[in-house]
């Protein structure tokens, strides 16, 4: 089933809210949503749950329409075995249950139950939308933008152009990429009042708020990239192309290998702290109570007492918490200062050429009266027009976040 949001729903149903979830506010063709649907599912229950968003379905025996207990998503499965002692979830009922005729409202029937308790689930669309804000990011698209988009994603996925040609050509006929990333006006950290031992973890290594954005799930599920992918790998109809997948969230053992990863990239200059010993100096923190962290417990979020953190080791905290614990970021960003370290030098000696250097070298061809600058020129535009610079001359594409670097830097040296 293809479903196309508005973005203004009053209410989703169940269905409805698993794909926004999963497709991430996207209008998406029936193969898409089939593929996405299983994820989205898995992360509708899982919110439900914790009690950051509440469904309503009309329970049987008395016709009238009521909140569901968050207890009863915590073991809720799609339709599954009876000996899995879970409860059942559908989401597809008789059109005459369900108040719209689509047949998708969605049933919960407990375990040990006949017959569903709540028939034509619904949530309420302001609240899922202020969880996962898809669709604030990026204008609907259109039935034929829609169609375009699926027609370019079909061509690269079967290996008949690049993904820098499907992003152009996206930018000729829809006007926007494929792989778009959020604008980061609208992800501050700096505003958030809680902050996950992730954020956190990045801030102590970093001090950069930028970075600390890179490393908050939220943002992390808004963006996008593209992948290699064979399809009927060592058959005659083997077939290689890419897919555009969702970059997804990032777990704290993760984060701490790719901050550890990220230390050898010339790209980034050398850490504030050595990722071991910005793991060390967190723990003894919230060994001492002077950062008090809070997990989530029955819907509600509670502190972790101190002696929790004894003999814990950061990398396998993943399977101690059901969802990671929090932080306050003021705390945080009191127990360890913003410094005015800055990285090495970009041109010295014994540091060969990075990719900033190359969207440097790009935006001083683009913008030659200026100096590089390209002054109110949008950042997407500088964007592409630097990596288009950069393929004509048989360099690699860089990423948005190292344009925009390129451009402090220029800015920098004319102030």
């Amino acid at each position: 089933m293809k479903v196309t949001f508005e973005g203004d729903e009053q209410t989703l149903t169940l269905f409805e809210a698993a794909i926004w979830i999963g497709g991430k506010g996207w209008n998406l063709s029936e193969e898409q949503t089939a593929a996405l649907f299983k994820s989205g599912v898995a992360e509708l229950f899982q919110t439900l749950a914790s009690g950051r968003l509440a469904a309503n379905g009309i329970r049987r025996e008395t016709q009238l329409r009521e909140d569901i207990p968050n207890s009863y998503w915590e073991r809720a499965e799609e339709l599954p075995e009876l000996s899995e002692k879970r409860h059942s979830v559908s989401f597809i009922e008789d059109a005459d249950t369900v108040q719209d005729n689509s047949g998708f409202g969605g049933s919960l029937t407990p375990y040990g139950d006949h017959s569903p308790r709540w028939v034509d689930i619904r949530v309420d669309g302001h609240a899922i939308r202020s969880i996962y804000p898809f669709g604030w990011r990026k204008r609907r698209l259109t039935p034929e933008e829609s169609q375009a988009r699926d027609e370019i994603i079909g061509r690269a996925m079967r290996g008949e152009i690049t993904p820098s040609e499907a992003d152009d050509e996206a930018l000729r006929r829809i006007g926007e990429p494929i792989e778009t990333p959020p604008d980061p006006s609208n992800f501050r950290p700096e505003r958030e009042p809680w902050w996950t031992l992730t954020m956190a973890l990045a801030w102590i290594v970093r001090r950069d708020l930028e970075t600390v954005r890179c490393y908050w799930n939220d943002y992390r599920r808004e963006c996008c990239e593209w992948r290699s992918s064979t399809v009927g790998r060592g058959t005659p109809s083997q077939q290689s192309g890419w897919v555009i997948e969702p970059l997804g969230s990032i777990s704290l053992s993760d984060a701490i290998f790719y901050l550890a990863f990220e230390t050898s990239e010339r790209e980034w200059g050398m850490p504030i702290v050595a990722v071991s010993n910005a793991e060390n100096q967190l723990l003894l923190q919230l060994r001492s109570g002077q950062l008090i962290a809070f997990a989530e417990s029955h819907g509600d979020r509670s502190q972790v007492p101190d002696h929790a953190w004894i003999n814990v080791n950061l990398s396998n905290i993943d399977h101690r918490f059901s969802e990671e614990p929090w932080v306050r970021s003021a705390d945080v960003r009191t127990i360890w200062k913003a410094t005015g370290h800055t990285k090495p030098d970009r041109r010295a000696p014994h540091r060969p050429r990075t990719q900033r250097d190359a969207a440097i070298s790009a935006l001083r061809e683009l913008y030659p009266a200026a100096g590089g600058n390209p002054g109110a020129e949008k950042v997407i535009a500088v964007f592409w027009a630097v990596n288009q610079w950069l393929r004509k001359n048989g360099q690699t594409e860089v990423s948005r976040r190292t344009v925009e670097r390129a451009i402090t830097d220029i800015r920098i040296e004319d102030s």
